[in-house]
């Protein structure tokens, strides 16, 4: 999971001769993302998370200046360290993530904080869906 999807596949492949150009590679996110479907792939192996509001404006032209990106997560240090994000305004809540080049806003609640009922918010993690896209959302 560090060098990505990729390195795993090449890994597990070769029994002699890794491909020498992912001994040089860099950790996943480590320089941005490439995209918010990189960025989910990555989170969807790593931590339990949902995205709040307006999910599809993600895949379907997320403008970088008119939003944010909201999460409910278990553990906010856990997940914006996987998304390498950057603490911003000297708030517990709010990060900035490089995707395509840009810094992406994302509020990101967790258990524990009073954002929303504790029952609810484990009802909201342990039944979120995926379906056809590539993040999870409240069911």
């Amino acid at each position: 999971m560090i060098f990505g999807y990729d390195f795993e596949n090449e890994i597990f492949k070769q029994e002699d001769e890794v491909d020498s150009r992912y001994l040089n590679a860099t950790a996943a996110g480590e320089n941005g993302w490439e995209n918010f479907e990189q960025l989910f792939s990555y989170l969807n192996y790593t931590t339990k998370y949902v995205v709040l509001r307006n999910p599809h404006e993600l895949l379907e032209g997320f403008e970088h200046d008119k939003g944010d990106v909201d999460l409910l997560c278990e553990d906010r240090k856990k997940l914006m360290s996987l998304a390498n994000g950057v603490p911003i305004w000297e708030s517990d809540n709010f990060y900035h993530v490089t995707i395509g080049g840009e810094k992406v806003l994302f509020d990101v609640r967790e258990r524990g904080e009073c954002y929303l009922d504790e029952r609810w918010i484990d009802n909201i993690l342990n039944n979120a869906s995926h379906n056809d896209v590539s993040f999870y959302f409240p069911k």
